[in-house]
């Protein structure tokens, strides 16, 4: 499967965990080899005792159930062994259980599934978010399947994983269809984009985007499906390439435009959108081209459900509710204003499971809250935190050089690890690993200087005896050169 399937199916795996405030989320897919076997595809669990190679016959246990029957279920006093459900080695007391199987043209591909450590957890409500994120996996899955065949002349597959792993990140509308505007031109060169979407609010099409090379972003722009290019490709649920072009893209375009091309947004075959992409040149594409923005309009299909999703099922507050922090979203906005010189850090706490595990849930949030002061304290007025998921938190020192920067975050992680944390007489000692990425010379972008400073997170995480990790790669964005702090 390509790349991007699997950065959504990981992305959708934590959505359900973290809207169902779920110990274990968990996706299983039917085995193509052995279609009455379900096998463990992704997850995200509190727990260390997850089988990650674990296989369910059909009719198995409560999942096996699901998938026999095809039909949802919630167990709201779950009062067997965990380890019944077949995919824990060891039993995790868990008291609540909802699966929902999932559909793709009507036959069952799967079952996802969510459990908790607390009694009748599991309301109405979260089985219908349940059943639509069961939903939403269905079309990341269809549209996968017209990804796997690639022509290896259409596809820059790094540009491509990159635009996907930025895409994965968006959490509204607006940041998606910047995104596009931004990062697009590096794939297929154009002089100008259109975007359209269906809106929920109306079930009409709305332009979005329209964008010349960093010009203006329009919303709410109705989009009729008539008399324009654009419209066309969305009515037809079909790719289109014009050499040449005899009429209007877009309302209200009074330009001369040379070629066209344009691919519709589609999910489970119900058209969610189109891209397309103008050239002041005759013939200016190829059709490679064409098949590189099929690819790209599956990516931001899949990626313009995940918003809507999220914007359904969750209240996004300004504020982190466990920290206090500010939202990351908020401070990506702030980090885009920055000039000259800045740092964009991830600060992952190694085994914070295990925390979880010494002090509860409650206390766990106790040692997040205590995680942010500690950090707060160190960077003061240089620089702002944010809680990024789980027990990830982002820095952004703005400003800074990254001699500067680095001196700030060793500090940083001596204040974290340097003393215990306490909570109800007992101590946990926590471990942080940081990955940082600085501007100019990482990239100017939020988002990219995001994804950098993963990487170099990612990186310390593997490397013995290091603490603070810079991405040190100004010429080839797609290695991982990193350079330590000491």
């Amino acid at each position: 499967m390509p790349q991007t399937y699997n950065l959504e199916i990981h992305s959708l795996v934590r959505l359900a965990g973290n809207v169902t405030d779920a110990f274990t989320a968990a996706l299983f897919l039917v085995d193509a080899q052995k279609p009455g076997q379900l096998v463990l595809k992704a997850f995200q669990s509190l727990s260390n005792n997850i089988i990650k190679a674990a296989t369910i016959p059909v009719g198995h246990g409560l999942v096996g159930w699901v998938a026999k029957h095809e039909r949802p279920t919630i167990a709201k006093n779950f009062q067997h062994d965990t380890t019944t459900l077949q995919f824990y080695s060891k039993d995790e007391n868990i008291k609540s259980f909802a699966a929902t199987p999932i559909f793709d043209q009507g036959r069952l591909i799967g079952v996802l599934s969510v459990d908790s450590k607390k009694q009748y957890v599991f309301t109405d409500k979260q089985a219908k978010i349940l059943a639509e994120l069961g939903e939403t996996f269905a079309r990341v899955i269809s549209t996968s399947k017209k990804c796997i065949h690639l022509d290896e002349q259409a596809v820059d597959m790094g540009v491509l994983s990159e635009i996907a792993e930025m895409a994965s990140r968006c959490e509204s509308v607006s940041e998606l269809t910047k995104m596009a505007r931004l990062h697009s031109q590096s794939l297929i060169a154009h002089d100008y984009m259109v975007l359209a979407v269906r809106s929920p609010g109306d079930n009409e099409f709305h332009l979005l985007m329209v964008s010349d090379r960093g010009g203006d972003i329009l919303e709410d722009k109705p989009l009729p499906l008539t008399h324009y290019r654009l419209g066309w490709v969305i009515h037809q649920a079909r790719a289109i390439y014009l050499p040449s072009l005899d009429a209007p893209v877009i309302p209200g375009d009074k330009k001369k435009w040379g070629s066209f091309i344009g691919a519709p947004m589609l999910t489970n075959n119900v058209v969610g959108g189109a891209i397309g992409l103008l050239s002041r040149r005759k013939e200016a594409y190829r059709q490679s081209d064409l098949k590189s923005l099929n690819i790209l309009a599956a990516i931001f299909a899949s990626a313009f459900d995940s918003v809507y999703l999220r914007k359904k099922s969750v209240n996004i507050k300004p504020l982190d509710p466990v920290t206090g922090t500010i939202t990351y979203r908020e401070l990506l906005k702030k980090f885009d204003g920055m000039e000259r010189n800045g740092a964009m850090a991830i600060i992952d706490l190694k085994s914070f499971t295990l925390v979880n595990e010494e002090f509860g849930f409650d206390g766990g949030d106790v040692a997040l809250v205590e995680l942010a002061r500690r950090i707060e304290s160190v960077i003061g007025d240089k620089g702002e935190l944010s809680r990024f998921y789980g027990d990830k938190f982002i820095v952004v020192l703005p400003g800074l050089t990254k001699r500067q920067a680095g001196s700030i975050l060793k500090d940083v992680a001596d204040s974290i690890d340097s003393a215990p944390f306490h909570y109800m007489g007992v101590d946990a000692h926590i471990t942080p690993v940081i990955g940082a990425a600085v501007c100019p010379e990482n990239g100017h972008r939020a988002e990219r200087l995001l994804f950098k400073a993963q990487r170099a997170a990612d990186s310390a995480r593997n490397t013995p005896g290091v603490r603070v990790l810079f991405y040190d790669d100004p010429d080839q964005p797609d290695s991982a050169h990193v350079k330590s702090v000491q």
